[in-house]
């Protein structure tokens, strides 16, 4: 077996498996004919699989039965000295065997191995039975990662602060799903819409809000491989001199529903709330309109991703109790009662994720290992026409992207990258182009 396989704009240092109890490894880097490697907001941990050509019948020998480590360094190829030196180093846990064939002549076989990262396994081996009093969530989260899923000092826990002491009772659920409840009750103490998420990508894990990417640098830029014309090098260089990349494929996965949309409370909602303690209701305690509350939160783009007509009509109500007013109540001076503040994040929570399902891109791009989710990208689509005066990018398409998901694809001719990219605003006015 090789001791680095190459391939085209892939340089795989090291492809690895240990065994159940440590005692034998094997180089996987002559038998792997495809890698995948998935990083995603929506997907707590990195994850991923290989297919194998096996003709030492590794399944018996080795044995392989699901309970391996897998290690992996890679990166891609580059003359850039810091580029070289940033490559992706993870040790996953093997969970499965599947898809086995086996050759005409029986003598090898061909079969996938999936992986996934070991706080996973971690995270299924205790549940969480914490109640935190008068407590920031950014805190609870932080004791949670620490106590229940952290498995060494490898990994970075990336937190934005929370705003707001409460009160919460974790019962008994497994970690991840402790994360995932805390997302939902946390308000940022520096962003206006509160759209937490946790995951992992390659540094560590993230509990962060997806509205703290959005104003962040462009990382790249890229072209559809129409925007550079028929006759037209694709090693030219853009505007910022520096080699294009140039996107391969390119799938619409989602294009604007508004049907959708309005289900999932994007352009108006609002929050009626009961305090059973203080006996008191209130109507619209907290509400959202996208038009009016459109820059109260951060956006990838100036202007709203709708015209300025209003032909959508909702206001869909919700209904959650509440202890907002009880905190003000004399027997609940002490603070020993912590209100939720559903009503004053939840519509624009809400909407903002609803916003994220505008435009959903998925593109593929020659193999880079420095994409990962949250990064800002900006991508150039060309207009679908031949008229003259709508030659050049697409108005609305082309501009700022938000990189929700990766997966590093890697067989034995070449490396691609496929991103999930969406936008949730526009770079210029919605509105008919004059005569």
């Amino acid at each position: 077996m090789s001791n680095n396989f190459r391939v085209n704009r892939a340089n795989i240092e090291k492809m690895e498996l240990t065994n159940y109890d440590g005692s034998k490894k094997v180089d996987l880097t002559g038998v792997v004919q495809e890698f995948n490697l998935h990083e995603d907001f929506m997907q707590i941990t990195m994850y991923g699989n290989l297919v194998i050509f096996d003709s030492l019948d590794l399944i018996q020998e080795f044995p392989i039965i699901g309970e391996e480590d897998f290690s992996i360094i890679f990166s891609f190829k580059s003359s850039e000295e810091d580029i070289r030196n940033t490559k992706i180093k993870r040790t996953f846990r093997v969970y499965k065997i599947s898809d086995i064939t086996r050759g005409k002549n029986d003598k090898a076989q061909v079969y996938a191995l999936h992986f996934i990262s070991p706080e996973y396994f971690k995270n299924l081996s205790k549940t969480v039975p914490n109640a935190f009093t008068n407590r920031n969530v950014s805190d609870m989260a932080s004791f949670v990662y620490n106590e229940y899923i952290k498995l060494d000092d490898t990994k970075v826990f990336d937190i934005e602060k929370t705003n707001t002491r409460q009160n919460i009772i974790i019962p008994f659920i497994y970690p991840f799903q402790a994360m995932s409840m805390l997302t939902k009750r946390a308000w940022s103490s520096t962003n206006r819409s509160s759209n937490y998420v946790f995951y992992e990508d390659r540094d560590g894990f993230h509990f962060r809000t997806i509205e703290s990417f959005l104003n962040d640098d462009i990382k790249q830029t890229y072209y559809y491989r129409q925007t550079l014309g028929h006759n037209q090098d694709a090693s030219v260089e853009n505007k910022d001199n520096k080699e294009p990349f140039i996107i391969r494929n390119l799938t619409v996965v989602q294009m604007r529903d508004n049907l959708k949309q309005v289900f999932n409370r994007m352009y108006n909602s609002s929050v009626d709330t009961i305090d059973i303690i203080a006996k008191k209701y209130t109507a619209a305690s907290g509400k959202y309109d996208y038009d009016k509350n459109f820059n109260r939160i951060k956006h990838l783009e100036k202007y709203p991703i709708k015209s300025d007509v209003n032909r959508i009509i909702n206001n869909d109500t919700m209904f959650y109790p509440t202890e907002l007013e009880t905190s003000n109540l004399s027997y609940a001076s002490k603070g020993n009662i912590k209100p939720k503040y559903w009503e004053r994040f939840l519509p624009e929570r809400k909407s903002a994720f609803a916003q994220l399902d505008s435009i959903v891109l998925e593109v593929t791009i020659p193999g880079d290992h420095l994409r990962k989710p949250g990064d800002i990208i900006e991508f150039s689509l060309p207009s679908a026409t031949d008229l003259k005066e709508l030659q050049g990018a697409h108005r609305y398409l082309s501009g700022r992207y938000l990189v929700t998901r990766v997966r590093h694809k890697i067989n034995n001719e070449s490396y691609s990258t496929v991103m999930q990219i969406v936008k949730e605003s526009s770079p210029k006015k919605i509105k008919p182009l004059e005569a």
